[in-house]
C-alpha cells in the first residue's frame, strides 16, 4: 500500500471549481488506500498539504481559522479549500444553463443524460431533481421517434427514459451493423470462370478504338455495332443517327391526333357562303339546319353584339381589346389579326390543341401566345388559343373566374318577410320611437368636475352616412344639435349594422361617475309571490 501514487498537485487555473471537486475525491481515495484515513488529523492534514503543492500550501497560509487548532483538523481545511475554489454560485445562471442545455450532435444518450444529472446536483432542486431532469431528457434529446415514445407513456420516470434512451441507441447501432454487413455481401456481378477468361485474355488495349465516328462507342478494331446497321437520319448504312454528318435534315412525322388536348368552344357562328345561312347558338337548344355542311368554316364569335351579350374591354400588352365573355368557353381565344396590333407583339408558338364549336365542327388553330392582361389593378400572364380567322375575341370560364368578372351562387335564399305575426298582432307597439311620457332630470354631485372628451377621429369614408344618420335623428326629435359652449361633451361612438347602415351611440362614462344615484329596494322573489297569493 506504501507503493501507491499520491494524486498530482492540484492546478490552481482554469475550472477550479470542477477540478477541485475531482481532486478531492482522488485525496480521499488515496487516504482509504494507504490506510491513512485512520490516522490522526494532524498527520491527514500534513498529507493534504503535502500533495496539494507549492500553490496550495501558500493559500493555506493566507485562511483565517476561528481556533489555533483547527488549522490542523482536515475536516475544517478541505472546508476553507472549497470555499476558496467554490465561490459564491448563481443559482438562476446555473438554473438557466441546465433548461437550456440539449444534447449536441455526436453525443452519446449516456454522455446527455450524465451531464444533465451534472448541472442539476448544482442548481440545489432537492427532491425536484429526478423529475426535471427527466422532463429535460424528453425536451432535449436529439432523436425525434425516441422523444415522441417518452410522450406517449403516461407514466414515464427518469429510470424508464434512461432505459429508453440506451435501447433507442443500441437499436440504431445494431441496425447499421446489419445494414454494412449486408452491403457487404451485395453480388455486383457474377462471372462464369471460361468467359472470365476469355474476357480477360481478349483485352488488347492497343486494338480498342475509343469513341468511334460511326457509332460514338468504344470496341475492337473490326467489331463496329455500327456496321450494316441504317441511320434514321439520312436512311444509309454503317453509322448511327448521332454520328450522321446531315444534321440538317430533320424528321417529320405526323402527330397523333387523338393525344392533342381538346377545348370546347361555346359561343360561335357559322356561316355558309353558298347559301348564306348563320347560326347562333350557346351550346343548348339551338338548331343546325340540315343543308349546312360539316366542314364549314366556323367563326368564333355571334352575330350581333346584343344587350344580353357580356363583354369586358381588357388592357392587353398596353392596348385596349375588347372581349366576349363566355363561360362556355374553355379556354381563351383571340384572333390572328389583333397579334399585329399589340405592343409589344406576343410570340406565336405552335399549339397542339384542338378546338371545338358547340356543333361539332373543328376550328382551326394558328397558334397560341401569352399575354399580359390587365384589369383594374392587376396584371396577370394569359394564355390564349390564336385562331386565323375574322372572330370577337373571347375570354374563357377560367380567366373570368380569375379576374373576378363572374361569380358563381350556388345557393339562393328565400327573402324574409318584414312583419312577423307578432309585429302584426301587436303593431300599436311598433313603429314608433319609444319616450318617457315626462320629462326625468338627472342630478349631478356637486364635488365632481364637468369632463369634455376630445372629437374621436370618424373614417373618411363613413362621413357621408354619419351625416345622413345624424340628419334623420334631428328630423325624429331624438337628438338636437347644440352649437352653444356646453361643459359635457360625450364620446360619439359609430357602430355598422348588417344592412351597412350606422348605430349611432354615446360614450358617457364620465358622465356617469358624476350622477347621484337613486337607491331603490328590490322586492325579494317570497314577497312577490305572497302578495300574489288568490290571484287568478
Amino acid at each position: 500500500m506504501d507503493k501507491l501514487q499520491p494524486p498530482p498537485p492540484f492546478s490552481f487555473e482554469g475550472n477550479v471549481s470542477h477540478g477541485w471537486k475531482i481532486w478531492e475525491k482522488h485525496f480521499n481515495f488515496y487516504l482509504t488506500a494507504t490506510e491513512s484515513d485512520s490516522k490522526s488529523d494532524k498527520v491527514k492534514t500534513s498529507i493534504l498539504l503535502t500533495c496539494i503543492g507549492p500553490k496550495g500550501r501558500e493559500i493555506y497560509e493566507t485562511f483565517t481559522f476561528s481556533q489555533e487548532t483547527d488549522k490542523l483538523k482536515l475536516k475544517v481545511v478541505l472546508e476553507k479549500f472549497s470555499a476558496y475554489c467554490n465561490p459564491r454560485k448563481n443559482i438562476t445562471i446555473l438554473r438557466h444553463q441546465f433548461f437550456t442545455y440539449s444534447q449536441h450532435e455526436g453525443q452519446s444518450f449516456n454522455d446527455f443524460v450524465i451531464e444533465l444529472k451534472k448541472r442539476a446536483s448544482e442548481c440545489e432542486f432537492e427532491t425536484l431533481a429526478d423529475s426535471l431532469i427527466k422532463d429535460m431528457i424528453v425536451c432535449g434529446v436529439a432523436d425525434q421517434s425516441l422523444r415522441e415514445r417518452l410522450l406517449r407513456d403516461a407514466d414515464l420516470t427518469l429510470a424508464k427514459a434512461i432505459d429508453a434512451g440506451i435501447a433507442a441507441e443500441e437499436t440504431k447501432r445494431h441496425a447499421k451493423e446489419l445494414e454494412k454487413h449486408q452491403q457487404s455481401s451485395d453480388i455486383h456481378q457474377v462471372y462464369h470462370s471460361k468467359e472470365r477468361k476469355l474476357k480477360e485474355s481478349s483485352r488488347a488495349p492497343d486494338d480498342v478504338i475509343k469513341k468511334y465516328k460511326f457509332c460514338n462507342g468504344s470496341h475492337q478494331r473490326g467489331n463496329c455495332p455500327a456496321y450494316g446497321k441504317r441511320c434514321r437520319t439520312c436512311n444509309r448504312k454503317n453509322h448511327f443517327a448521332v454520328c450522321c454528318s446531315q444534321k440538317s435534315v430533320k424528321c417529320v412525322t405526323e402527330q397523333d391526333k387523338s393525344s392533342d388536348d381538346e377545348f370546347f368552344i361555346d359561343m360561335v357562328k357559322v356561316t355558309d357562303t353558298n347559301q348564306n345561312l348563320s347560326t347562333e347558338g350557346d351550346g343548348e337548344n339551338t338548331p343546325i339546319p340540315k343543308s349546312m355542311p360539316t366542314n364549314a368554316s366556323p367563326n368564333v364569335f355571334t352575330v350581333n353584339n346584343t344587350k344580353s351579350d357580356w363583354s369586358v374591354t381588357l388592357g392587353v400588352n398596353g392596348t385596349d381589346v375588347n372581349f366576349k365573355i363566355d363561360t362556355g368557353a374553355q379556354c381563351n381565344v383571340i384572333p390572328k389579326r389583333l397579334l399585329s396590333n399589340l405592343s409589344p407583339r406576343p410570340k406565336l408558338k405552335t399549339a397542339n390543341v384542338q378546338l371545338s364549336a358547340y356543333n361539332g365542327t373543328t376550328i382551326p388553330v394558328a397558334g397560341k401566345c401569352i399575354a399580359q392582361v390587365k384589369h383594374r389593378r392587376q396584371t396577370i400572364p394569359i394564355l390564349f388559343m390564336v385562331v386565323d380567322s375574322d372572330s370577337v375575341p373571347i375570354l374563357g370560364l377560367n380567366t373570368c373566374d380569375k379576374l373576378n368578372l363572374i361569380k358563381q351562387v350556388y345557393q339562393i335564399s328565400e327573402e324574409v318577410q318584414s312583419h312577423t305575426p307578432i309585429e302584426e298582432e301587436f303593431s300599436d307597439c311598433f313603429g314608433e320611437i319609444g319616450c318617457l311620457k315626462r320629462t326625468h332630470h338627472i342630478e349631478l354631485r356637486d364635488d365632481v368636475k364637468p369632463v369634455i372628451i376630445p372629437v374621436r377621429q370618424v373614417p373618411f369614408a363613413l362621413k357621408p352616412k354619419l351625416k345622413e344618420e345624424l340628419q334623420r335623428m334631428v328630423e325624429l326629435n331624438v337628438i338636437e344639435p347644440v352649437e352653444n359652449p356646453t361643459e359635457w361633451v360625450n364620446a360619439l361612438v359609430i357602430v355598422s349594422k348588417p344592412n351597412g347602415k350606422l348605430r349611432i351611440c354615446l360614450d358617457p362614462r364620465p358622465l356617469n361617475k358624476a350622477i347621484k344615484r337613486q337607491h331603490h329596494r328590490l322586492p325579494t322573489t317570497e314577497e312577490i309571490i305572497s302578495e300574489m297569493s288568490g290571484a287568478r
